[in-house]
């Protein structure tokens, strides 16, 4: 059973924008020969490399059941920009569509994987790098959150917090900075790579004791290590820095680096910033926590060889 042609207008455009397929004159197959979105575009942001087919993730399909537009859309046309709309128009607060959840999901996967397995070349890797990096702007524009905003560094900003009678609330503001509960080990971990890339360093100065002596030493060391941007000026590296030991410089420098990230802009505009005691307190707070469940600190390490 053919399409019916409202118009000779429309016959016309479908004749010139349709595939080359074998079927008589003044018939149409049952697929659509000119393409028109079930998305709105209207207004849409035009994304890079929105039109590329080449990287279309292979495991996924169309199943009967999904019913969002934007990804019927990206399936049929295998073009990347639907995928960016789906997630831009994604009930995120109403979890009402677990089957594109799951497609979603083994896009992302996908691509993900030929990055581990280096599956590509050098121009796909800069592509699927750019698919990633924007799906993750937009799910987190997107995500609802008032009071849990999570940092790339393992530290999380905390608002309006309901206190109870605990010890550990007892002194804590109602907004505040600390490591993120669902992943201790992501802050642990920050901490102690960076440690580790200053502890051959520390020989040098171990056994100095002079507090103005050891000041100098590792002003000149992180200046030898880390480019101007990746530093702070003068004035904070001598006065926002405490040069007493190892964990404490490490504090100091996560402390600044946190401070100069750029917050979410629908983050409550509080000001909460670090300094390299309430760093160092975390750190010390995570110690404890690893020695007390230490499961929460394993790394589930997977090894892909194919996708």
């Amino acid at each position: 059973m053919g399409i019916v042609i409202a118009s000779q207008e429309k016959k016309k455009e479908l004749d010139k924008n349709a595939k080359k397929i074998k079927r008589k004159k003044g018939q149409y197959a049952q697929q659509r020969l000119f393409f028109q979105p079930r998305t709105n575009l209207e207004g849409r942001k035009r994304y890079r490399w929105g039109s590329n087919k080449n990287l279309f993730p292979t495991n996924v399909v169309n199943p009967l059941t999904c019913k969002v537009p934007s990804f019927v859309d990206f399936v049929e046309t295998k073009e990347t920009r639907f995928f960016f709309y789906m997630l831009e128009d994604w009930n995120f607060r109403e979890r009402l569509n677990p089957v594109e959840e799951e497609l979603a999901c083994r896009a992302l996967l996908h691509w993900r994987l030929r990055l581990m397995t280096g599956s590509v070349d050098d121009e796909e890797k800069k592509i699927i790098k750019f698919y990633l990096k924007t799906a993750s702007k937009i799910i987190d524009d997107t995500m609802p959150r008032k009071s849990f905003w999570p940092y790339s560094d393992g530290l999380v900003h905390v608002y309006n917090i309901q206190k109870d009678r605990s010890y550990k609330n007892r002194n804590r503001n109602s907004a505040y900075i600390s490591f993120n509960n669902d992943e201790p080990k992501k802050f642990y971990d920050f901490f102690n790579q960076f440690k580790e890339k200053l502890l051959p360093y520390e020989r040098d100065i171990i056994n100095e004791s002079n507090l103005k002596k050891k000041e100098t030493y590792w002003i000149r060391t992180l200046k030898s290590i880390f480019t101007k941007k990746d530093l702070p000026d003068m004035v904070q590296l001598k006065s926002t820095f405490n040069y007493q030991n190892l964990d404490l410089i490490v504090s100091s420098y996560i402390s600044w680096k946190h401070n100069i990230i750029k917050p979410h802009k629908k983050e409550p505009s509080k000001g909460l910033i670090t300094d390299w005691k309430l760093i160092y307190s975390i750190y010390k707070e995570l110690e404890l926590l690893k020695n007390k469940n230490p499961e929460k600190f394993k790394t589930n390490d997977v090894m892909v060889m194919s996708i």
